[in-house]
């Protein structure tokens, strides 16, 4: 794994993990859409590999 999907793959743990602390709705949807984009922005620095 490369250094940037390293990176994205710490950022989406660290998001993964404040979902499961917060109840907040908003807060929730904002985490969702964040891993959502980071988990995009991993697929497009690789494409040929499965995620």
């Amino acid at each position: 794994m490369c250094e940037k999907c390293a990176e994205i793959e710490r950022r989406v743990d660290r998001y993964r993990m404040m979902q499961s602390q917060v109840t907040d709705k908003q807060v929730l949807t904002g985490l969702a859409a964040l891993i959502a984009e980071l988990l995009k922005m991993k697929a497009e620095l690789h494409p040929e590999q499965d995620i």
